[in-house]
């Protein structure tokens, strides 16, 4: 959904460089059309096949300021994004990770050979764990219609401090 938003942003300057007589003429000139983009890097994750980058990103377009969590797996730029969150998602993932933090315990103490439990967004990023011979497994999964990409990570606190760590950011940026 996000992508698509990017998309349709970007499409809409286009126009108006393709069009940017029609729009002078009505009082709107293209300087008005800014787009900005900033990356401030947070914690790593480390996943089982290597480190994940986790970052925000602050959009600037013309007056409209939008913030944005992001995944991304390994430290090169040949790699896709994971996932691209907005603030608002970014506490809703916050929430369902409480959760499943508290389902997750239950779920281990369970008798089951395999459990999977996850929390999926509309744009396909999913947050959950998998539970197989009593050991607790937590994941970042996003599909897409091309393909979908998972990645296990280690360490539950990690996931916890990096969306604590986002969080604040992104406040801390509203407010300046």
């Amino acid at each position: 959904m996000k992508q698509l938003t990017i998309t349709f942003t970007i499409f809409i300057l286009a126009s108006t460089v393709l069009f940017a007589q029609d729009f002078e003429t009505k009082g709107v000139k293209i300087e008005d059309y800014n787009l900005t983009s900033v990356k401030y890097n947070l914690s790593h994750l480390i996943g089982f096949g290597g480190k994940t980058q986790t970052r925000i990103r602050k959009v600037t377009i013309g007056t409209s300021v939008e913030y944005f969590y992001q995944i991304k797996i390994g430290d090169n730029n040949t790699r896709p994004l994971l996932a691209s969150l907005t603030g608002d998602e970014l506490i809703e993932a916050r929430a369902a990770l409480e959760i499943l933090l508290e389902k997750s315990r239950a779920d281990a103490a369970s008798k089951a050979n395999e459990i999977q439990n996850y929390y999926k967004f509309e744009s396909g990023f999913s947050i959950g764990y998998l539970i197989a011979d009593k050991r607790v497994s937590w994941f970042f999964s996003q599909e897409n219609a091309i393909e979908e990409e998972t990645i296990f990570l280690e360490d539950i606190k990690a996931i916890v401090k990096t969306f604590g760590e986002a969080t604040i950011i992104i406040e801390q940026l509203k407010n300046e």
